[in-house]
C-alpha cells in the first residue's frame, strides 16, 4: 500500500502514544503497520537517547538521530510535499524512496515516538552552530 494511503493510518496509531512508556495498545497498533525489527530499533534508539531535537535561534526544529553505527542521520518532518519526511539513511533511500518496500526507516520512527513519548533529547543551538554540525557531519560520513 502506498505511503499516501497509509499516513491516515500511522497518523491515528502515533496519536494513540502519549508522553511516558509505550503502552500495548498502542504497540500493537505499531505492529500492524511496521515491522518488528523497525519497531524495536526505533525504541532502542529513543531508549538511548540518541534522539536529538535541535532547536534554532528561529524556532525551526530539526532533527538528528544517532545510529547503531555511530553514524549520525539527519531527519526532516512536515516537508509539505507528497513524501512529508526525508532521512539520509541508506534504508530510507533504498527501502522507502526506490523500492517502495517500506514505509519509515527507524530513525524516521524513532523521531516521531520521541516526539509523542516526550522522549526527545533537547538542544538549542543557532543557525550558524547547526550549519557547522551538519558540515562535521558531512565530512565524517
Amino acid at each position: 500500500m502506498e505511503f499516501l494511503q497509509m499516513q491516515p493510518l500511522i497518523e491515528g496509531v502515533l496519536a494513540q502514544i502519549k508522553p511516558g512508556p509505550l503502552q500495548d495498545p498502542a504497540l500493537q497498533g505499531l505492529r500492524h503497520i511496521f515491522p518488528d525489527s523497525t519497531i524495536l530499533g526505533a525504541l532502542s534508539l529513543i531508549n538511548g537517547e540518541r534522539v536529538t531535537v535541535y532547536v534554532l535561534s528561529n524556532g525551526r526544529s530539526n532533527y538528528i538521530v544517532e545510529g547503531s553505527t555511530a553514524t549520525s542521520y539527519t531527519i526532516q518532518l512536515d516537508l509539505g510535499t507528497s513524501m512529508p519526511y526525508m532521512c539520509s539513511c541508506y534504508s530510507f533511500i533504498h527501502g522507502v524512496l526506490s523500492t517502495r518496500t517500506h514505509i519509515f526507516c527507524k530513525h524516521i520512527l524513532a523521531v516521531r515516538l520521541a516526539i509523542q513519548m516526550n522522549r526527545l533529547v533537547e538542544r538549542r543551538i543557532t543557525e550558524e552552530g547547526f550549519a557547522n554540525l551538519i558540515a562535521t557531519q558531512m565530512k565524517v560520513s
